[in-house]
């Protein structure tokens, strides 16, 4: 039961991962982060933070696995999932959840790659770059209310790749 315990937070592929962290995310309604690792030999290998009691709708706190299963992996990206809504503006409606300074502020001082998607909404992808700057969201097209008469179709490569 331990070693199960121990091994549940691993996940083999990409997609596998994303779809865990997007489920808990949903359940929960707090972030949920996957941590990607590189070994030496380029295999990546897919981390699910664990919950941790900090954790908000507009905050995940990372719970990185235990060093001795990380000896010679290297953390290249990490990746994340919030709910639709956040805090209340000025007018007390919801906001929407979108990527942020915290965001970019992990890639540039890691040097990794930071992805935040949020559910239903789209994602925003922060590269570590040496000034902060927001970038485009990349949207999730069935989302967005096109005039009914006159529907857009929506590119099959704008849609984010898990």
């Amino acid at each position: 039961m331990l070693f199960n315990h121990l091994n549940h937070e691993w996940h083999q592929t990409r997609s596998e991962a994303a779809a865990s962290a997007e489920g808990n995310t949903a359940t929960t309604g707090n972030e949920t982060s996957v941590l990607v690792y590189k070994d030496d030999c380029g295999e990546l290998y897919f981390w699910e933070c664990p919950f941790d009691p900090r954790n908000t709708p507009s905050c995940v706190y990372w719970v990185g696995p235990p060093q001795d299963e990380i000896s010679g992996f290297t953390l290249v990206e990490e990746f994340h999932y919030s709910v639709k809504y956040g805090d209340l503006d000025a007018k007390g409606k919801p906001t929407i959840q979108r990527g942020s300074f915290g965001d970019w502020r992990n890639a540039h001082f890691l040097n990794i790659r930071v992805t935040h998607h949020t559910i239903d909404v789209g994602s925003w992808i922060f590269e570590p770059t040496i000034f902060f700057y927001q970038p485009p969201a990349i949207l999730c097209m069935k989302y967005i209310l096109w005039n009914e008469k006159n529907p857009i179709p929506s590119p099959d490569w704008y849609f984010p790749k898990n």
